[in-house]
Order: structure tokens, then C-alpha cells, then sequence
């Protein structure tokens, strides 16, 4: 399972840039929303990439059910995504909702400890990691390659 960083592991001056997804905070879920004023969970992810220069490939989550989305998340995988250690700021976390399929995703944000996400039935929200509620449903943290095969953006 991967791990998320030590408390103290991130400096108190990396500063996330809190204009890149405040204006999202509270949107409503639309299964298939893509904004600018209902999102789902990969709709938002993508739109919060967009907006921190990491944009993702569109609409792979379109399913109704934990396997449909599974199976999309697993193709998206296929098409370039590749698996981190660890949460780096702004990378994809995906989750493990009904098991056994990860079918949920988010962004982390720049402190490495929090995530930007949506569910069913709530609103676009900030939460930890750590928390009781995620840690154990973490299922991977995502990168994706560019047509080269390297990340598209310096380290």
C-alpha cells in the first residue's frame, strides 16, 4: 500500500497555490459533470489539474457502479498513468470505495496531506489523507507519462 509522508516531512512554508480550487469548494456532484457548476469525482480532478498546468485525458469515468468505474480507472492506468510511492502535490489519489474496485479519485494538494474531492451526494471538499475515513481506502497515488514516455512537467 502506498504511504503518505510524515507529518513533519513537509515544510511549513510549501505554500499551495489556494486560488487553483477555492472557487470549487461546495460545487455539487452531477454524475458526468465536468463543470463549472456540478462535477464528479473525475471531473473535478481534471479540472483542478487544468488549472495547476497538469491537465489529465477526459472522460474516463462515466460508470454507474464501483466496477464500471474500476474498469475505466484501470484503463486510464493502461494509457500512461504511472504509480508514485507517495502523494506528490497536485498527483491523483484513487480509492477504494466498495471493494474490491478502486472507483474513486482526487487531487492532492500541495502539502501532501490534504485532497480535493467529490463523492455521490456531497460537495466538493478538502480532507486529509490520514484520516480515519480515507487512509485505508488509499489504492494508489498517479502521475501520467506524455507521449514520450516522461512526466510532461519539470520535477
Amino acid at each position: 500500500m502506498p504511504t503518505t509522508p510524515a507529518r513533519d516531512a513537509c515544510p511549513v512554508a510549501e505554500i499551495e497555490k489556494p486560488l487553483a480550487y477555492v472557487d470549487l469548494l461546495g460545487k455539487p456532484f452531477e454524475l458526468g459533470g465536468r463543470g463549472p457548476n456540478a462535477y464528479d469525482c473525475y471531473g473535478l480532478a481534471a479540472e483542478v489539474r487544468r488549472r495547476v498546468g497538469r491537465p489529465i485525458p477526459e472522460d474516463y469515468t462515466h460508470g454507474r457502479d464501483a466496477r464500471s468505474c474500476h474498469l475505466e480507472i484501470a484503463r486510464a492506468a493502461a494509457d500512461g498513468f504511472i504509480e508514485l510511492g507517495s502523494p506528490e502535490p497536485f498527483c491523483l489519489v484513487t480509492f477504494r470505495i466498495v471493494a474490491p474496485f478502486t472507483s474513486h479519485i482526487g487531487v492532492v494538494l500541495a502539502d501532501r496531506f490534504r485532497f480535493i474531492h467529490i463523492m455521490r451526494g456531497c460537495r466538493v471538499a478538502v480532507e486529509r489523507l490520514d484520516c480515519l475515513s480515507w487512509h485505508h481506502r488509499i489504492t494508489g497515488f498517479w502521475e501520467i507519462r506524455n507521449c514520450n514516455g516522461m512526466p510532461p512537467w519539470p520535477e
